[in-house]
């Protein structure tokens, strides 16, 4: 039904994120791990081309770890640092087991590898509108996809 399944989890200033913090305004959410040298580098890219298209105020940025054994929350400053996010982005993790539960409320595939702790994954992006449910789901959008979903939400407000 595209409702958001309740959730609790951390970003990188040690604050509280929840799925009612995904109402009020549209959230661009998408999933990635610190350790990937394939498909997050471009997805966070994308992402912070459509935040820097959008300006302020153009949508909420939200990026849950696909690694919560490695990208603990104590590793997100600095991995919301290297990743250069724009401000008022969230980059959450959590206890493995709340994160891997979201992750399957949300049927995003994934596999991890319990040798390296690589994960493969698809680049799944979630344009989430202001009454907190799923309006569009793409995999691997360019950024102009991403910019165009939250004007059509923010027509609708």
């Amino acid at each position: 039904d595209g409702a958001m399944p309740a959730f609790r989890l951390c970003d990188q200033s040690g604050a509280t994120f929840n799925a009612a913090m995904l109402r009020g305004q549209p959230t661009v959410m998408s999933f990635v791990f610190a350790h990937c040298q394939t498909v997050c580098p471009v997805l966070v890219h994308s992402l912070r081309e459509a935040a820097r298209e959008m300006g302020p105020g153009g949508a909420r940025l939200a990026l849950v770890t696909l690694d919560p054994w490695r990208d603990t929350p104590a590793a997100l400053p600095a991995l919301a640092d290297r990743w250069s996010l724009p401000a008022g982005a969230h980059l959450l993790s959590g206890a493995p087991e709340d994160v891997c539960r979201l992750l399957d409320q949300l049927r995003i595939a994934r596999e991890r590898d319990l040798k390296t702790g690589d994960v493969s994954h698809v680049p799944i992006v979630m344009i989430v509108d202001a009454r907190g449910r799923v309006a569009y789901r793409f995999s691997n959008p360019p950024s102009a996809w991403i910019v165009e979903g939250v004007r059509r939400l923010r027509s609708d407000l």
